[in-house]
Formats: structure tokens, sequence, C-alpha cells
């Protein structure tokens, strides 16, 4: 079992450190990856941190997002010396990050993955992954009080945006007092919770509140009220001047119709279709997930695929009639 000292060790003898983030990136992986980015600087390591997709305008604000590289591949030479510290950082599929061979294998002694979900597939002799933690956030921090590492107020304010995103500002069930216990250490190095709300959820453009409207004006119920289900399609973000990332919480709306324990929003782009599945109820989201190819929690989970959002929708109706009519629980 890799601890942390191990990952630690691996870290601090590596020159250099490839951060890499997720696709469609969230609060916790640009929030962790951005401390550690600050703990990069510290140790005086070579740096450079990339992912698929631009990070949020609503998260531009963390340290060091001004040097966030987007690419599908990760190009060859990397330019930095050897050998480096291919770290994965709430990344629990090889798919979800820039292709790389360290990645597809999970086989170098070089990939360090930071992650927290419990279907995490990449594995490797420095995979730390703590299913229990709310957030990938919370196990950075826990690398920064272990390494004894500085934690000035911007690293502080990107650990609390990636632990306060991951568990919808301490209301979601993931919630734990170990959370708690992480977002008081770092108030106490000055962050204001509610500055930091405020940048990340009331900043939005007329778009976005345009774009969710058109979400919300098609919201339906299925199965007896139990499932709240939407949908976008790529014509609304072209007339609304949006892009996917500004789509972020907006499934969470769906849970709360009246009798729902489940929501599902599909968002069309181009020939993809993508889903995102909540469930605050006895559905497990992951298990539907791992269906289509996805991943993520038991609450909290999505998936991918190369087909139209119409037969999406359809087979996803019925086999969630399926998993409540045969009574599928959210932990199994």
């Amino acid at each position: 079992m890799t601890s942390m000292d191990d990952v630690l060790r691996a870290l601090e003898e590596s020159p250099s450190w490839l951060i890499l983030s997720h696709e469609r990136p969230d609060g916790d992986t640009v929030g962790s990856a951005s401390a550690l980015a600050e703990a990069a600087e510290h140790l005086g390591k070579k740096w450079r941190w990339m992912g698929k997709d631009p990070v949020p305008e609503s998260l531009a604000f963390l340290p060091h997002v001004g040097r966030f590289e987007v690419c599908n591949t990760l190009p060859r030479p990397l330019g930095l010396p050897e050998p480096v510290a291919v770290v994965a950082v709430d990344i629990s599929a090889p798919g979800r990050a820039p292709e790389n061979d360290p990645l597809s294998g999970a086989k170098s002694q070089r990939l360090v993955v930071i992650d927290h979900h419990s279907d995490n597939s990449l594995g490797g002799p420095l995979a730390l992954v703590d299913s229990q933690a709310a957030a990938t956030g919370e196990i950075v921090w826990g690398l920064f009080q272990r390494a004894g590492w500085p934690l000035p107020l911007g690293a502080a304010e990107a650990l609390f945006v990636a632990i306060a995103t991951d568990c919808g500002f301490f209301t979601y069930s993931n919630t734990t007092v170990d959370t708690l216990r992480v977002a008081m250490h770092l108030v106490q190095l000055g962050v204001r919770p509610a500055a930091i709300f405020d940048q990340v959820n009331a900043r939005a453009p007329l778009g976005k509140l345009h774009l969710w409207g058109r979400a919300l004006e098609r919201a339906v119920q299925w199965h007896q009220r139990r499932v709240g289900f939407s949908f976008l399609e790529d014509e609304d973000f072209l007339s609304t001047g949006t892009d996917r990332t500004h789509i972020e919480g907006l499934v969470n709306q769906l849970l709360l119709l009246e009798g729902t324990d489940f929501a599902v929003l599909l968002t069309e782009q181009q020939e993809m279709t993508s889903a995102s599945l909540r469930s605050k109820g006895t559905i497990n989201a992951q298990r539907l997930a791992h269906r289509w190819g996805g991943g993520g929690h038991p609450q909290a989970a999505g998936f991918r695929v190369r087909r139209p959002w119409e037969e999406v929708a359809e087979e996803v109706k019925k086999e969630l009639g399926q998993m409540y009519f045969h009574g599928d629980s959210c932990s199994a």
C-alpha cells in the first residue's frame, strides 16, 4: 500500500514535476494542482501543468492557472529535466488525462497518482488513493502537513476551493469531520469562505444564466418523479455565447425537484454526448456510469460516449427503471 512518505520521497527526489488535471476540470482537480504547483515553486522544481480542457473562468484567480496548458497529447520531449514525476491529480482513469505512456499502463515508477475515486484504474506503485476523503484536496493537504511544506494563502485558498466545491460547500453527504477540520485549518491561515464562494459561484456571465434557464425549462421527471432529467444541445451553447465550463453545478439543480433523488444531465458536443449523474438516494451513480465506460463516485459520476443524446437518454431511462425496480444500493 502506497504511503504518503513513498509519494513524498518520489516527488522530492524528482527534479521536475508534470502536473496533470482531468478533462472538464473542476474545483478539486484545479485547486489541488494549483497547490502542488505552489509546492513545486517552493522546492525549486521545474514544472508544467496540463490538461485536456481549459480551466473555467471561475477558477482563474487561483495561483499558477496562467501557466496551465491545454493539450490532448503530451509533448515529446517535455522540456523538463529527467526524471520527471508525472503527477495525476484527481484523475481516475487514463482517458481523462492527455495521452501519455506512463498513464496508459500505470507502470511507471515516476507516475504519482493522488486521487479519492474508489474506482481509480491508474494504480501503480505510487498511487495515493483515499476514497474516504471528500476531495483530492484533503489528500494534498495531508501531503503538505506530512512534508512540512509552507502553505501560503494562495495555496490555502486553492485547497479550500478543491475541498469546498467537491462537497457542495459542506452540504453534501461526503462531508466528514476530517473535511471540516481541514477547512478550519485553512480558514485559520486566512482563507475567507464567503470570498471564495463569491469568486467561484457569484460571477456568472449573463449567458450562463440563459443557458441554465434552457436546461431547467426542459427538466422532466422519470420513474414516479424519482429521476430529474434535462439536456443541452450544441446550439444552446452557441446562441448563449457559453461553453461546457458553464454547466458546472447545473445537474445538482435537478435534485431540487420534489420527490427526486437522482439527476441526469446530458450535454451534446458535436458527435459526443456527456452525462453528469448525481444521486442522493439508493441508486449508485458510479455503477450506472461504469455501464457506459465512465466512472466517479456513488453519489456523483459521469461518462462520455459517441452517441446522439436522444439515444443515450432513452437507454439511461430504461437502465434507471431497472435499477429502481431491482433496488440497486448506492453503497454496493
